[in-house]
């Protein structure tokens, strides 16, 4: 037991033991399990951040073998508790014999230039600091150069080792540049890193190049504070610390996972919504969900990453967020897409959870949040999980049956967002969930237990996967938020859905979504297929572009600023919307008279 808690109160301490962890915690009596396993740093399933209306965070007690929730269980005795983990293993995808892209030299951020300088003489008797920002200032005139202390520590010696060659590495930004390298030519990588609520997903690039050497992604460990944005905060609000830590052990493990073996990390940029920005700087985002909705900053000076405890020697910048709940991640959608060159209207819909929209061109943009939650991720699914091996992508009802398609084509583990959308579309349009998200009880699939109706998809010794209609709900309720969300920003600006010209998905889900289906259920709009686009993770791909470009880098501070954000808690119409939106496709079927029938008066 730890000594700080022996002394202070050694007979109101017990040891609470996490199985199969084998992770030993020293508490005072009457902490609960859920802030045990905080301390602990054992991650276990809590979507409501642990105020016990979830019920996810079960923990079964030993010796007693009695099944209890962690958030509503007072520790009292030493205790062994065993948790069914989440699965936060890193994915890694490597790239091979991929062409190199096209950056000018002069617009890179990150830049390796080799310096040749001329000795000291009687004549010319400038200090080796002079000499290099000097020699420096003819590839960066008008520009003011910074040499840190910490890096002109180790140049004295080396320049009259190695004949007055040296070769550095500088970071070009906002109108300074400041070197983070000088010695040997070596070489390096950059990586982006796309800080989801529910999942975190990175790149690794190469510094000279910008070529994507790999990708990996991983379930956020902060998912034990809360699934949800709001969630999110109010855990942040006592645990920012420990929400701050477990997010950026996510990260170290990701940039673990990518950079093995491979040139050290010399830069790194985040793009994430709002609130997951400032708990990972370590601001507290409590006015972010407080009238009038304030953030504490949209956009962060370029930082060294040592001093958050992410790697050792890059430095860390982020894309600078637009408002308290449209972050980077939007922006950085926006500069994947490219909507803000478009002549005409253009919507980027970021399928995450917390559904962000922007609607825009190059005359102007207008976004929002809808606060969709997890669903789209697998997240406040019983049996959901993120778009993984072994994860239900697509499942479809024919003749009495339900066909399922896995990620990898491995055995089935888990259902995914595109696996849910397309399951209850397949299964609406048979007949099997009504209009309100409910099971036909006359259906041979339905099986009831516990007085909960579910259709179950697969089975084995283990366990089952299945779909019940609470399940249901949480998707209509994310459905409901994000088409709603689209309709708000089309009347502020006096358009219709056929004014606008394309349609960017985004989101991890997006590469699995079947186009159709969401339409079906009324999460997308009844329009004409091909001006849809899914595109990925672009607030991940958008992260890359700005890295490696000092215009994209301004073109993105430009957009934070310029980009109008709509509040859609304060516009009374958002709420009519949205609950005539819970219903299958939706309540107004003239929205979709192609697949109803319906024709608006």
């Amino acid at each position: 037991m730890p000594d700080d808690l022996r002394a202070a109160d050694p007979q109101n301490a017990a040891e609470v033991t996490f199985l199969p962890q084998n992770q030993t915690v020293g508490v005072q009596k009457g902490a609960t399990l859920y802030d045990a396993a905080i301390k602990a740093g054992v991650i276990i399933d809590a979507l409501c951040g642990g105020n016990g209306s979830c019920g996810k965070c079960k923990m079964i007690l030993f010796p007693q073998g009695t099944e209890v929730l962690a958030c509503k269980y007072t520790v009292h005795e030493n205790i062994f508790a065993k948790t069914v983990p989440e699965d936060f293993s890193v994915m890694v995808r490597e790239y091979r014999g991929i062409s190199e892209k096209a950056y000018e030299e002069s617009d890179r951020v990150f830049r390796k230039i080799p310096l040749t300088l001329s000795p000291p003489t009687k004549d010319d008797n400038r200090d080796d600091y002079s000499r290099i920002t000097d020699l420096l200032k003819q590839y960066f005139p008008d520009t003011k150069i910074s040499l840190p202390i910490e890096i002109m520590r180790t140049i004295p010696g080396y320049l009259r080792e190695n004949c007055w060659k040296i070769s550095v590495i500088v970071m070009h930004d906002e109108g300074k540049v400041t070197v983070i390298h000088a010695g040997d030519d070596i070489n390096y990588c950059l990586a982006a890193i796309d800080f989801g609520t529910t999942t975190l997903q990175a790149s690794l690039l190469d510094g000279d190049s910008g070529q994507k050497i790999c990708e990996s992604s991983m379930l956020s460990r902060q998912i034990v504070f809360g699934a949800d944005i709001i969630t999110r905060i109010i855990s942040a609000r006592k645990k920012l610390h420990e929400c701050s830590m477990s997010g950026i052990s996510s990260i170290n493990e990701l940039l673990k996972a990518m950079n093995a073996g491979k040139p050290e990390i010399y830069g790194i940029i985040l793009s994430g919504n709002t609130a997951m920005t400032h708990i990972l700087y370590g601001l507290t985002p409590e006015f972010i969900r407080k009238e009038p909705y304030i953030p504490a900053q949209n956009a962060f000076e370029p930082a060294e990453c040592q001093k958050f405890g992410i790697g050792e020697k890059a430095v860390m910048m982020s894309v600078p967020g637009i408002s308290s709940y449209v972050g980077g991640d939007i922006v950085s959608g926006i500069i994947s897409t490219g909507i803000y060159k478009k002549k005409v209207p253009c919507f980027l819909m970021d399928l995450g959870t917390n559904g962000e929209i922007a609607l825009g061109c190059g005359d102007f943009m207008i976004s929002c949040a809808c606060s969709a939650g997890p669903a789209f991720e697998g997240g406040g699914i019983k049996c959901g999980k993120r778009a993984a091996g072994g994860a239900i992508s697509k499942a479809v009802y024919h003749s009495g049956k339900i066909s399922l398609t896995t990620i990898d084509n491995k055995e089935p583990n888990g259902i995914c967002g595109s696996g849910i959308i397309s399951l209850v579309s397949s299964l609406f349009t048979a007949g099997i969930i009504d209009k309100r998200g409910k099971f036909a009880e006359s259906s041979h699939l339905v099986t009831l237990e516990e007085g909960n109706k579910k259709i179950v998809l697969y089975k084995n010794k283990k366990s089952e996967i299945f779909l019940d209609e609470h399940d249901i709900e949480n998707l209509l309720r994310a459905k409901a938020a994000m088409f709603s969300g689209c309709e708000i920003l089309l009347e502020y600006m006096g358009l219709s859905f056929n004014d606008v010209d394309r349609f960017f998905i985004s989101g991890g889900i997006s590469q699995s979504l079947d186009i159709e289906a969401c339409i079906d259920i009324g999460l997308l709009p009844e329009i004409d297929t091909e001006k849809y686009t899914a595109c990925g993770n672009t607030s991940l791909t958008g992260a890359e572009k700005i890295i490696m470009s000092q215009k994209l880098r301004q073109k993105a501070l430009a957009i934070a600023k310029e980009t109008m954000y709509l509040d859609l808690s304060i516009i009374p119409q958002f709420s009519d919307r949205w609950t005539a939106a819970l219903f299958l496709p939706h309540t107004d079927l003239s929205k979709f008279s192609k697949r109803t029938g319906v024709i608006s008066n």
